[in-house]
């Protein structure tokens, strides 16, 4: 009687001790602050604050509930102090020490996040050096001789850039499967295009729209609960509305076909270029791009009804409203309370 009642007991108290929560211990050195903020991105633009609490040398957050995976940031009242990845619902207890160069204890991909940080920090020095010794060099050296250390410092920037690029695709070797790896991935320059390329725009812009995403990590949606995925697509929609080149269309759309590798990643990018190239008040709006794109998610064999109703609608709305077209009519009524409708309005064009 007695081991039942135990094993009852074990057998309710297990879900309770399995539970997933937060539990995350920061320790403060070198830092001066009146108040701690924990911050996330609630949406693709929105920063809101999930915690706060009086500064002290050591603080404890606690959450009966996992923190969704993303990136958080660790806020005084006016500036960030450090940033820790969430990758998973599991091992969300660990203890961060800010410091000149911050450590994790309990939290592995965060202690390889803050060094990763520090060896990017390095490449970037050093190529800031670069620019630093050219903008020096011209205040004293002839046009000739700046002709030359251009060439120079240009290919020590390659080399230097070329050496980054393969320690991050190391870094998103190495740990597979992390946030860490795909925010790593997701930051990976592109290569520089061919020299000869500068000298003519289409097939520039062509270079680019093809290899904008080549690192990027399409087969992880979590990506996109980071402002490291949503500035992403903003910076190629920006890209796709400069180039404005029908020509080009082709390139986009199969930008789009290779995010389709992950049904979530798909429909956040959509949403995204949505937003930037589609919507009626962005100022990156592409009609006849955004057109294509609806067309192509209504192919999608597995297409929720409220997707189908929304693409629907808007080649709907579209088809109203062609850029050249007659607007359709409809009803007015005056500020003396009198009813017209567009067509029979009078006046010069404006």
């Amino acid at each position: 009687m007695v081991k039942s009642r135990i094993l009852i007991f074990t057998m309710l108290l297990l879900p309770a001790l399995c539970s997933a929560q937060a539990q995350i211990t920061f320790h403060f050195n070198n830092v001066q602050a009146d108040s701690i903020f924990i911050k996330a991105m609630k949406s693709d633009t929105a920063i809101v604050t999930l915690w706060s609490a009086p500064f002290a040398k050591e603080l404890t957050y606690k959450s009966k509930t996992p923190l969704a995976p993303g990136i958080y940031w660790v806020f005084s009242e006016s500036s960030i102090i450090d940033a820790f990845l969430i990758s998973s619902n599991k091992n969300q207890t660990f203890t961060a020490n800010i410091d000149t160069i911050t450590s994790y204890a309990g939290s592995p991909e965060n202690d390889r996040y803050h060094q990763y940080i520090y060896e990017i920090q390095n490449f970037d020095r050093r190529l800031a050096h670069l620019d630093e010794e050219y903008q020096e060099a011209q205040q004293r050296m002839p046009q000739y001789m700046l002709k030359v250390l251009a060439d120079t410092l240009t290919t020590k920037a390659h080399k230097i850039k070329a050496e980054k690029a393969l320690y991050q695709r190391q870094m998103v070797q190495e740990n597979p499967g992390t946030l860490m790896a795909s925010v790593i991935a997701a930051n990976i320059e592109m290569p520089n295009p061919p020299q000869e390329l500068y000298n003519n725009r289409p097939e520039l812009m062509k270079y680019v729209l093809q290899h904008f995403f080549d690192d990027f990590p399409w087969n992880d949606p979590r990506i996109f609960n980071t402002p490291i995925g949503i500035n992403k697509i903003k910076e190629y929609a920006q890209l796709v509305f400069s180039c404005n080149n029908p020509d080009l269309d082709s390139y986009v759309l199969e930008t789009v076909n290779k995010s389709k590798v992950n049904e979530e990643s798909y429909y956040a990018f959509f949403d995204g270029l949505e937003k930037n190239i589609g919507y009626h008040g962005s100022q990156y709006r592409v009609e006849r791009l955004y057109i294509a794109m609806l067309k192509d998610m209504l192919k999608q064999p597995k297409l929720s009804d409220l997707r189908k109703r929304h693409c629907n609608y808007e080649l709907g709305v579209i088809d109203k409203n062609h850029a050249g077209n007659i607007a359709p009519d409809f009803q007015i009524v005056t500020d003396k309370g009198d009813t017209t409708s567009l067509h029979k309005i009078q006046s010069e064009y404006m």
